[in-house]
């Protein structure tokens, strides 16, 4: 068996399907037949599935009810017997967590879904006839036996070190990305956007915080149960809320050093509160990633084409992972806090301000944010869309290609607030609201307002501190970084 092989039975969250009834795939043990289709699932990977008359569903990954009713081991049953239509699955979608994709059936028509924040990647070809859909690019271009893209390796020249691209583009010719708010319809060869119902009223952080705060502890009462868990602590507000969602239960916490002081805030905060709340702690020290992890991570990912960073956190954290949980709370600062966006005004946000988000100063680039714009802009007001972008790009493309890279290397990280139900409600609060933080201090009042006590993000810099203070700063800030950052590939290029 070769390494690649090995890395691949061994990996989490890592699937393979095609209609490719001769498929002979060398990466998997597992084989399941499913109607028309062949699915291959790494040994750690669960999946569960039902047929009717009517529908038959696949659950691939871990995928729980947010609302705390059905089992985790009789989803895939309640949607084939009491799921009668399209519509009405994406309603009973939105109440689902974890990290997962959802392969249905409905009267001989094929869908794809991911999970809210497509944690658990589908890649896609765009062939009629024989179908490829995995958690790794790697796998369908290998299969479809598909080119790299000359204008993606392009793009990648203006990349910064998360090597991510815009949009639903890949490395390679004739593979897709499904992003979140998406589902893949096979038939017709396409993703789908779902359309969200717009928001009419706007609700206050304590609101917001009073009723997803009743779903995330539906979340955390299923993981805590089916996983031992490790909670990285920081001196920052996502990590602290999800420390303090777990207070009452079992778990463990850490907090990476890089290189800081015993003395350093960062560190000393997190130390302070898991002493006071009795909590194991412990401080990982940065580790450099060996040649074997480089070599596998080239061969799969592409050398260059993947962020090194992301593989220096796998091997710090990967000794000290072993079979448990890594918990963490992203999405309750990309939508809980718009970190990306703030409260700058809808009006300043065009295609150019989401092409500075993207970090790629590529012309490339600039197009692909420039389709995606104008595709979103038919179907919603300007004032949601960045709350889209940062659910679609920011959480479907950065942090689902980290998670990728996690599962990869068989760590098995998960994202508590990963349900639509709360993502929705987020949405709710106003922007202003939203960048000071106040549905992080609100869930915290409510849970255990002591943890509001211990300070916080000792360690922004001054210009981030001033750009953070005024909105119109911060826009500023962000074409400003974005045009200097083209100026530093402009010379690296022909300099």
């Amino acid at each position: 068996m070769n390494k690649i092989d090995a890395i691949f039975k061994n990996a989490v969250f890592t699937y393979y399907m095609t209609n490719n009834k001769g498929s002979n795939v060398s990466e998997f043990d597992k084989k399941i037949s499913f109607l028309d289709w062949n699915i291959y699932i790494s040994n750690k990977t669960n999946l569960q599935y039902a047929i009717t008359d009517y529908i038959s569903v696949v659950i691939i990954g871990y995928c729980i009810d947010g609302d705390g009713i059905i089992e985790p081991r009789n989803l895939s049953d309640y949607i084939a017997k009491k799921i009668k239509t399209l519509d009405m699955f994406i309603s009973f979608s939105k109440r689902l967590a974890g990290k997962y994709i959802i392969f249905l059936n409905i009267n001989g028509t094929y869908y794809v879904f991911t999970d809210a924040t497509a944690s658990l990647p589908v890649y896609y070809t765009n062939s009629k006839k024989i179908q490829h859909i995995s958690s790794h690019e790697y796998l369908v271009a290998k299969y479809a036996k598909c080119n790299l893209s000359k204008n993606s390796l392009y793009m990648l020249k203006g990349s910064d070190q998360a090597k991510t691209l815009p949009n639903n583009i890949t490395f390679h010719e004739n593979v897709y990305l499904l992003l979140p708010n998406h589902y893949y319809e096979i038939k017709n060869n396409c993703s789908v956007r779902i359309t969200k119902k717009d928001i009419k009223n706007i609700i206050s952080p304590q609101i917001a915080a009073q009723k997803s705060l009743e779903i995330i502890n539906h979340i955390k009462n299923q993981i805590i149960n089916d996983f031992e868990i490790k909670c990285p602590l920081t001196g920052g507000y996502d990590s602290r809320v999800v420390f303090a969602v777990l207070l009452g239960k079992k778990f463990e916490s850490y907090t990476m050093t890089h290189k800081m002081s015993l003395t350093d805030s960062d560190l000393a905060v997190p130390m302070q509160i898991t002493k006071k709340y009795k909590i194991k702690h412990f401080l990982i020290e940065d580790k450099i990633p060996t040649a074997e992890q480089f070599d596998i991570a080239n061969e799969i990912f592409g050398k260059g084409m993947y962020s090194e960073y992301t593989l220096q956190l796998i091997a710090t954290l990967i000794k000290d992972a072993g079979n448990s949980c890594i918990l963490n709370g992203d999405i309750l600062g990309q939508i809980g806090k718009s970190s990306l966006h703030k409260n700058i005004p809808p009006i300043f946000m065009g295609y150019r301000y989401y092409a500075c988000k993207v970090h790629n100063t590529s012309l490339q680039a600039l197009k692909q944010s420039k389709k995606w714009y104008q595709e979103i802009s038919k179907k919603f007001d300007k004032k949601y869309i960045c709350d889209l972008f940062s659910e679609e790009i920011r959480l479907g493309r950065w942090a689902g290609n980290e998670n990728c890279l996690f599962s990869t290397f068989g760590i098995n990280v998960l994202n508590i607030f990963n349900c639509q139900k709360i993502i929705e409600i987020w949405e709710c609060v106003d922007r202003k609201d939203r960048k000071n933080a106040q549905i992080h201090k609100e869930l915290l009042k409510i849970i255990n307002s002591e943890l509001l006590n211990y300070s916080f993000n000792h360690s922004e810099s001054l210009f981030v501190k001033i750009a953070n203070s005024n909105f119109f700063l911060f826009y500023i800030a962000t074409f400003t970084k974005h045009y200097l950052q083209a100026l530093k590939h402009f010379f690296r290029s022909y300099g």
